[in-house]
């Protein structure tokens, strides 16, 4: 009798997580499914009306760095970094963006770019420092 049971409670257990997987499954074909409907979007296509996707760009002659930027959260942040380095995030039209590298000892080359949407908005270059930034959104 308590054999029965247990293959009850077992026929019970599996029958439920047939029934789950099942679900996921349908879910995940779905997903699979409106994605395959949908024609691919361009990543500008995908921005809200008034966003802007950054991307940071720091090059140069030598191997480190130290950078301040202004981050997604318009904080800033201080790092030392490899080159080349890059940071991208999305911000709000007018939104405050700047980058700044430095070589340690005010020697070698450097450059940095503000790409916005994906052409370059800002430049700047110089040996032992460049610094390059703006309000989002504005010439």
């Amino acid at each position: 009798m308590m054999s029965l049971r247990l293959v009850g409670c077992l026929g019970l257990g599996v029958l439920i997580t047939v029934f789950m997987i099942g679900g996921v499954l349908a879910l995940r074909m779905n997903g699979i499914g409106t994605m395959i409907e949908r024609a691919p979007a361009t990543p500008a296509a995908e921005l809200p009306q008034n966003a802007i996707a950054i991307i940071y760009r720091v090059s140069g002659s030598v191997a480190t760095a130290a950078v301040t930027y202004q981050d997604v959260n318009d904080a800033t942040r201080n790092e030392r970094i490899s080159l080349p380095w890059q940071q991208a995030f999305t911000v709000d039209n007018g939104a405050y963006v700047h980058v700044t590298v430095k070589t340690d000892g005010g020697a070698g080359s450097l450059t940095c770019d503000i790409l916005a949407n994906g052409e370059t908005w800002r430049h700047a270059s110089g040996t032992g420092e460049a610094s390059c930034g703006g309000f989002a959104g504005t010439q």
